[in-house]
C-alpha cells in the first residue's frame, strides 16, 4: 500500500522531532534508571561510557559489598505523604449565566465517574512514587472510541430483499430508506453488530516513554509530544491487520528509554552489565507512538497521529482536543499533565531528593563495607608463640595445660594478641550521614513514623509534623496544580465525545449509591476548574485528635450535643467510646436506607407512583416513640433532609417521612421538654427553686440531652402540618 502525501509529511515530522531531542533525552532517561537502581539496592554499579550502559564495578569478589538501603526506606517514607493528598478542586461557572452554573455543578459529578472509570486510586498510587523516584511523570487523558462497554446494535434490511442487511450508519445517512429501490427500511431482529460506546482514559507515563522538548519550561507551551509505548505485535495486528505486512516481526528499531524500562522488569545484575545494551532489539514487538502535533504552519488544524516502529502511520486525525465544545470550537491542548518534585529553572525536567540522595548513599556503602574488611581481617584475637618454642597451638578449651621450654625461645613465652576494634571516628560516621540523608529529603523521626526522643505532647508532636510537611510543601503544592490540569483535560475531552446521555452511580449520603443523569447538552457552558492550595496535605489521626481538642477548647463545639459529640469522636477514630450512640447512629442510616428503598420500589425516576394510589403499601418506617433518643433522631433526619439525595426523593415520600418519622420524634421531644420546665417551675419550700445546686447542674444536662436549644424545627414542623391539612 502506497504512503500518502498526509503520511509522508506525518513521518517528515516525526523524524526531525526524534531526531532533535534524542541526543539530551538520553541523560534524563540515563539519570532516571539509576534512580531505580539505587531504590531497588543495586549500588555498586556504575554508567560506562564506552558501552553506553551499567556495569558492576571492578571490586575484587572478596571485597564485601554491602548495602543499607536507606534510599529504599526515604522514598517510601516521602510517599507514604505524598500519595495522601487528595486536593479539593473548585469548579466556579465562567460567567453568572444559567448555562455556566449548571455546567459548573455538573462538572464535580463527572470528575467523580471519570476517577472511577478511569481507576484513578490505583494511577495516582503508581504516579506518586514514579515522581519521586523519576522527580518527572505524565498523566496522559485521551479518548478510545474502541473502548468502554459494547452494544448491540441492530442491522436494517428491506423488504424487498430481507437477506441483505444494511448496517445502522448507512441506514440512518440513507434517511431509513432502501438505496436500492427506495422502500422503507426496518430493524432485523437478528442481524447487527457489536459496537464499543468509547471511553475516556488516562495513563501513567514516565520520562522512559514521554517525548518533550527539555528547553520548554511549562508543558501547556509545547507545540508538540510523544508518546512512546512498546506493544506486542498481535495487539497492534489485530488493531491494524492491514499493517502486519509493513510492520514485520524482526523486532523493533533500537530505543535508549524502551531498553532501559525493559531492563527495569527483568533486572538481574551480569558480570559486565545489568541486563541492558544500547544496541538491544526486541522481538515480536511494535514501537507504538502517540504524536501530538498543535496546530502550526505544517499543520494548520494539527495533527494527532499513531506510528508504528517510527516508519508506519498506523492512524492519524486532526487534532481532536480543545477547550470548546462540539459546537464551538476551542484553543487545543496537549492532555498531558506534567508532575513533578522541584523544578530547575529554567528547565522542563525536574530534580528532587533521589537525586541528593545517592551521593551520601554510596558513601554510606564503602563505610560499612570497610567495618566488614575490618572485622574480617583484624578484629579477631591471635596467639603469638615465640619461634623455635614447641607448644601445642592453644585450643581455648578450659583448663588446657601449654608446656614448652623457654629456653630454645631466648625466654619469650607464647602471648594472646586481641583484635583491634573498629576506630570509633569511622562508626560515628554512619548516624551523621544518616542525619545528612534525613535533612536532604526533609524525613525526620516524626516523618518517618517514629516519635521524637523527649516529645510526649500531642501539640509538640504536631507542631514537628507541621514543620515536616513544610519541607515537601512545594511538591505538595506541584501535585495540586498538575492534579487540577489533569482535571481540566479529563472534563474537557468527556464534554467533547461524551454521549447525549451518562448515567453512572456516584456514593451519596451514608454510602448509598444513587444513579444520575448528565447530559451533553448541559455540559456546553464555561467552567473554571481549579484547587484550594493546601486542600489536599494528608493530616495524621493524632492531628486530627489536635484539631477537635482545639474546637472543644475554644467553644466552637456544643459537646453537650450527642450529634456532635459522636462527630468528635468520630474525627478522633474513638467513636466506640460512645457505643449506643454509635449503635443508634448506625440504626439511622438504615432507616434513611429503608426510605431510599421504598421509594425506588414504588415510585419511578420521574417520581410517578408505579401503580393506582389504592395500592400503595404503608409507609413503615416509623419511630420507636419509647425507646429512640428523639433529639438525636432529630438531628440527623434534619442534616439528611437538606441533602441532594433526600431532595431527589419524590414529594409524597418527602412528606411521608416528614410527617410520619419527623414529626412524631418532634411531637415526643417537645412533650418532654414541657414536662422539664413544669418541674422546674413547681415552687419549693422556703418558696425557692427546689434541688441542690448539682441536681439544679443535671437537670440542665439532661435538658440538653432531650435536645433543648434546637431551634427552628417545631417552626418548619408546624408549616408542614398546616400544609398537609390545607
Amino acid at each position: 500500500m502506497p504512503r500518502t502525501d498526509i503520511e509522508d509529511k506525518i513521518l517528515s515530522a516525526h523524524a526531525d522531532f526524534v531526531s532533535r531531542l534524542r541526543g539530551s533525552r538520553n541523560e534524563v532517561v540515563r539519570q532516571a534508571y539509576d534512580n531505580a537502581l539505587h531504590y531497588k539496592g543495586y549500588h555498586w554499579q556504575k554508567y560506562d561510557a564506552a558501552t553506553r550502559g551499567f556495569r558492576n564495578l571492578f571490586i575484587k569478589k572478596s571485597t564485601p559489598q554491602p548495602v543499607t538501603n536507606k534510599i529504599f526506606s526515604i522514598i517510601n517514607s516521602l510517599n507514604s505523604g505524598l500519595c495522601r493528598v487528595d486536593p479539593m478542586l473548585q469548579f466556579r461557572p465562567g460567567t453568572d449565566t444559567d448555562e455556566d452554573r449548571v455546567t459548573a455543578d455538573l462538572a464535580q459529578m463527572v470528575l467523580q465517574y471519570l476517577d472511577r472509570t478511569c481507576y484513578a486510586a490505583d494511577l495516582n498510587l503508581r504516579l506518586s512514587k514514579a515522581v519521586l523516584l523519576y522527580n518527572n511523570a505524565y498523566k496522559v487523558a485521551g479518548y478510545d472510541a474502541d473502548g468502554g462497554p459494547i452494544d448491540w446494535v441492530a442491522d436494517w434490511v428491506c423488504p424487498g430483499h430481507p437477506e441483505e442487511s444494511i448496517p445502522a450508519d448507512q441506514a440512518q445517512s440513507s434517511g431509513g430508506m432502501c438505496p436500492q429501490d427506495g422502500q422503507p427500511l426496518m430493524q432485523s431482529p437478528t442481524k447487527g453488530q457489536s459496537v464499543p460506546r468509547g471511553t475516556v482514559y488516562t495513563e501513567l507515563a514516565t520520562p522512559f516513554e514521554m517525548w518533550v522538548d527539555g528547553t520548554i519550561p511549562l508543558m501547556r507551551d509545547q507545540p508538540k509530544a510523544m508518546f512512546r509505548r512498546m506493544r506486542a505485535c498481535e495487539w497492534a495486528y489485530a488493531r491494524w491487520p492491514e499493517m502486519e505486512g509493513r510492520l514485520g516481526k524482526d523486532g523493533t528499531p533500537q530505543d535508549t528509554g524502551m531498553s532501559y524500562l525493559q531492563s527495569l522488569l527483568r533486572l538481574t545484575p551480569g558480570a559486565s552489565s545489568l541486563g541492558f545494551s544500547s544496541a538491544m532489539r526486541f522481538e515480536n514487538a511494535v514501537l507504538v507512538d502517540d504524536f501530538h502535533i498543535l496546530p502550526d504552519k505544517d499543520f494548520p488544524d494539527g495533527c494527532l497521529a499513531r506510528i508504528g516502529n517510527g516508519s508506519v502511520v498506523l492512524d492519524h486525525v486532526d487534532y481532536p482536543y480543545h477547550g470548546g465544545t462540539t459546537e464551538r470550537r476551542g484553543r487545543p491542548f496537549l492532555p498531558i499533565a506534567h508532575y513533578y518534585a522541584d523544578d530547575i529553572i529554567p528547565c522542563h525536567y525536574a530534580t528532587g531528593p533521589i537525586d541528593h540522595l545517592k551521593e551520601p548513599q554510596r558513601r554510606r556503602n564503602r563505610l560499612q563495607a570497610r567495618m566488614e574488611l575490618h572485622e574480617a581481617r583484624m578484629a579477631n584475637g591471635v596467639w603469638f608463640i615465640p619461634e623455635g618454642m614447641d607448644v601445642p597451638t592453644p585450643s581455648g578449651e578450659v583448663g588446657q595445660v601449654i608446656r614448652g621450654n623457654t629456653l630454645a625461645s631466648g625466654g619469650a613465652v607464647p602471648q594472646r594478641i586481641d583484635g583491634s576494634r573498629i576506630p570509633s571516628t569511622t562508626v560515628q560516621q554512619i548516624p551523621l550521614i544518616d542525619q545528612e540523608m534525613g535533612d536532604i529529603a526533609g524525613i525526620y523521626e516524626i516523618g518517618a513514623g517514629d516519635r521524637p526522643k523527649n516529645v510526649e505532647g500531642g501539640y509538640a508532636m504536631q507542631i514537628l509534623q507541621n514543620a515536616a510537611k513544610g519541607r515537601q510543601a512545594s511538591i505538595y503544592r506541584r501535585w495540586e496544580q498538575s492534579h487540577a490540569e489533569s482535571a481540566r483535560h479529563q472534563f474537557q475531552i468527556f464534554r467533547l465525545f461524551a454521549p447525549d446521555e451518562t448515567f453512572f452511580q456516584i456514593q451519596g449520603a451514608e454510602s448509598r449509591w444513587r444513579v444520575v443523569l448528565i447530559k451533553r447538552a448541559d455540559l456546553s457552558g464555561g467552567v473554571d476548574i481549579d484547587v484550594e492550595p493546601g486542600s489536599g496535605l494528608p493530616q495524621s489521626l493524632l492531628e486530627q485528635r489536635a484539631g477537635v481538642e482545639q474546637a472543644i477548647s475554644a467553644g466552637l463545639v456544643d459537646i453537650a450535643n450527642p450529634v456532635e459529640r459522636l462527630k468528635c469522636l468520630q474525627s478522633m477514630g474513638v467513636q466506640k467510646l460512645m457505643g449506643g450512640k454509635h449503635a443508634e447512629d448506625i440504626h439511622i442510616s438504615w432507616e434513611h436506607n429503608q426510605v431510599v428503598a421504598y421509594a425506588k420500589a414504588n415510585f419511578d425516576e420521574k417520581g410517578a407512583l408505579r401503580m393506582p394510589p389504592s395500592q400503595l403499601p404503608p409507609f413503615t418506617v416509623v419511630p420507636d416513640l419509647e425507646l429512640d433518643p428523639h433529639d438525636f433522631h432529630l438531628d440527623r433526619h434534619h442534616e439528611w433532609s437538606i441533602s441532594d439525595e433526600y431532595k431527589a426523593l419524590p414529594k409524597a415520600v418527602q412528606m411521608m417521612f416528614r410527617m410520619a418519622h419527623m414529626m412524631q420524634h418532634l411531637l415526643k421531644l417537645q412533650e418532654a421538654q414541657m414536662m422539664q420546665a413544669e418541674a422546674e417551675a413547681k415552687p419549693a419550700s422556703g418558696g425557692k427553686r427546689g434541688g441542690t445546686p448539682a441536681q439544679q447542674s443535671e437537670g440542665s444536662a439532661n435538658k440538653s440531652e432531650q435536645g433543648g436549644g434546637h431551634t427552628g424545627r417545631e417552626v418548619d414542623a408546624q408549616a408542614a402540618q398546616t400544609e398537609s391539612s390545607g
